[in-house]
């Protein structure tokens, strides 16, 4: 085989090989920002506070191409109920409601727990969130449009904050428009 084949063949394999790391290999994420606790329902904008939102890990992507986060979600002032080494999630960004749920699962000698926070939404590169957060209710878990708490970020007011969680949740709420 003549030199310039092979430097041909080696060149194409090269780039093959960085094109399927780009588009399957992990992207960090990173970011710490300012966002806004509340509850859905104009009467309730009193109850909004602001908070840090923490997030840190990497976007993944399956060979069909769907995204998933894993790392560490930490919002000032919710410390779920879980041992400090398994803060660690895993979060599916695209796909069904199922597949956004914030769970933390742990072992211990009462055997398995699991803990569900809420569901995750956000932009691609996860540098804005928002956050139905579960209440317990009624003897389950769960998140209603009616009178849900959010943590969406960034966002500095109840305002802000709506209208941001109003476009990253567009596509799964078949345009009800969350007030």
């Amino acid at each position: 085989m003549k030199p310039r084949n092979i430097l041909l063949a080696l060149l194409i394999v090269g780039a093959v090989t960085g094109a399927l790391l780009w588009v399957y290999g992990p992207r960090s994420v990173d970011l710490d920002v300012q966002g806004v606790k509340y509850r859905l329902g104009e009467e309730l904008t009193e109850e909004t506070q602001l908070v840090r939102v923490n997030i840190e890990g990497d976007i993944w992507r399956s060979w069909r191409g769907v995204p998933r986060f894993v790392g560490t979600i930490d919002i000032e002032g919710e410390v779920p109920e879980v041992p400090a080494e398994r803060k660690k999630v895993e979060v599916g960004l695209g796909g069904s409601a199922v597949d956004r749920l914030i769970v933390y699962d742990y072992f211990d000698d009462e055997g398995l727990h699991t803990v569900t926070y809420g569901s995750l939404y956000t932009d691609s590169d996860m540098r804005q969130v928002s956050i139905n957060v579960f209440d317990e209710s009624g003897g389950g878990q769960g998140w209603s449009s009616e009178s849900g708490t959010m943590v969406t970020a960034p966002a500095q007011n109840w305002q802000q904050a709506l209208e941001l969680a109003n476009k990253l949740m567009q596509g799964e709420r078949e345009g009800e428009v969350l007030k």
